[in-house]
């Protein structure tokens, strides 16, 4: 299998603000204005988070339905993506109860090429640990780099505070088609188990 060196693996995962994720309207501007004013402690941001936002779930971008008409899109922000346009919505579950909006999908499979789960996940983020069934990806947040979203198999997230001691392991991945002939197909091991993802398209 190929592997990839360490600072291709710290380019792959270093925190950073997709532009895709805090798109400038009143939902987005909130979010900003939250963001800064967390505390510096991971765990307590988290917390935070999570209290300010139970009702309504923390705002979070996916994809919008390409063949909408405008009429179809009233009420709804709509941003440009590198691929494709985009909301930035507050959501309790993912995908969003909106049929309008469509999640990405981060799966996980074995060394064959075999779906074996299946998460559903906001446009670009990616898989920073597996714990169980629980998927763990990266959280906007500004520039920090210490909050994400743990995800279950149902679709329900919490917010967590996160260190990364040991970066995920690229390798090529195995002979899977559920994405298509995507060019941004990655896959990584988290302690031997295998997932397979499209990294943020340019």
């Amino acid at each position: 299998m190929m592997r990839f060196s360490p600072l291709s693996l710290a380019l792959l995962f270093l925190p950073a603000v997709a532009p895709a994720q805090e798109p400038d309207d009143s939902v987005g501007a909130q979010w900003h204005q939250a963001v800064a004013r967390l505390p510096a402690d991971p765990s307590a941001a988290a917390q935070v988070i999570s209290r300010a936002y139970a009702r309504s779930g923390i705002p979070l971008t996916f994809w919008v339905s390409d063949s909408l008409s405008e009429s179809q899109l009233r009420g709804l922000t709509v941003h440009m993506h590198p691929c494709g346009s985009v909301a930035f919505i507050p959501t309790r579950r993912i995908p969003p109860s909106d049929g309008r909006l469509q999640a990405e999908r981060i799966v996980e499979i074995d060394s064959t090429g075999r779906e074996l789960r299946r998460w559903l996940v906001p446009v670009d983020v990616w898989p920073m640990a597996l714990n169980g069934q629980e998927l763990v990806v990266n959280l906007h947040a500004g520039f920090r780099g210490d909050l994400a979203l743990g995800i279950s198999l149902a679709g329900d997230y919490r917010v967590l505070p996160f260190t990364q001691n040991r970066l995920p392991q690229m390798i090529e991945c195995p002979p899977y088609g559920g994405f298509g002939e995507s060019a941004y197909v990655r896959c990584a091991t988290f302690a031997g188990r295998i997932v397979a993802y499209e990294g943020p398209c340019t």
